[in-house]
């Protein structure tokens, strides 16, 4: 590939990574305040339901007959009325619009890294000699291939394989070895935080692992804000270590077709 060629598809790889990621995350914000404003009127919706029918099991007997002491089938229906089991309902239910959109979140964030570490591999190939260099190449790939080549086929397996299956924290970690900042990038708004990044990545294991619904230790909308502020961040790494130049035409591009898709 010719190096004018090599830039330009590198450098539609980094607007389409900017413009997809900006999409998925005013995408996941949208939701997270369409479920968090809906959610009082749709829990006031659930109780009613719930009363009707634990009332209708009271009237009927049919709640009676599974209780030790029948009288208690009013202490049921006084509890699903009461206030207090209104305030719970609504605090368990932001706790998995909370945690859904955390996994969401986690998602978006892991693949625009993967994405802007493989954007560095198509420019800047030679930064990624050091993980490939000792891989194994049959000899008769050298009679078919020059070592740019081959060297770039392997990198692309790397990024496919290995560094895929790499945590969100280690892909950081690979992307700043790679792509590191300089000091002009730390005077940026939104500033690089990996012990943040390490609870958000720890909150998101409980999660799925642990079936941790419980409130978290920071506020969704607030933390939102800075995952949106770290694609700028993460893009600025790039272009500043690769001479990579992000196309705003380009990046708006890709940011209303996702935005368009379902």
């Amino acid at each position: 590939m010719q190096e004018q060629d090599k830039t330009n598809v590198a450098e539609d790889k980094l607007a389409q990574t900017c413009g997809t990621t900006v999409a998925l995350w005013h995408k996941l914000i949208r939701f997270y305040n369409i479920a968090s404003n809906g959610l009082s009127s749709g829990v006031e919706q659930q109780i009613i339901m719930e009363s009707t029918t634990m009332r209708h099991m009271v009237e009927t007997g049919e709640l009676a007959q599974y209780l030790y002491d029948p009288n208690d089938a009013q202490w049921f229906l006084r509890l699903c009325d009461s206030p207090e089991m209104h305030e719970k309902t609504l605090e368990t239910n932001q706790n998995i619009i909370d945690a859904a959109c955390i996994v969401f979140a986690h998602g978006i964030l892991e693949d625009c890294v993967h994405e802007y570490l493989a954007t560095t591999a198509v420019a800047s190939p030679e930064r990624w000699e050091c993980y490939v260099k000792r891989k194994k190449v049959e000899l008769v790939n050298f009679k078919e291939a020059p070592f740019e080549q081959i060297r770039n086929d392997k990198i692309e397996k790397l990024l496919g394989t290995d560094v895929k299956r790499e945590s969100l924290i280690d892909k950081l970690d690979r992307l700043h070895r790679i792509a590191p900042p300089s000091e002009e990038r730390q005077q940026m708004e939104v500033s690089y935080d990996r012990e943040r990044l390490v609870r958000f990545d720890r909150a998101r294991q409980n999660i799925v692992h642990g079936n941790d619904w419980s409130s978290y230790l920071f506020d969704f909308a607030q933390e939102w804000d800075y995952w949106y502020g770290l694609n700028f961040y993460f893009a600025c790494l790039v272009c500043v270590n690769t001479g990579l130049k992000l196309s705003t035409k380009r990046m708006g591009h890709y940011w209303s077709n996702r935005s368009a898709k379902k």
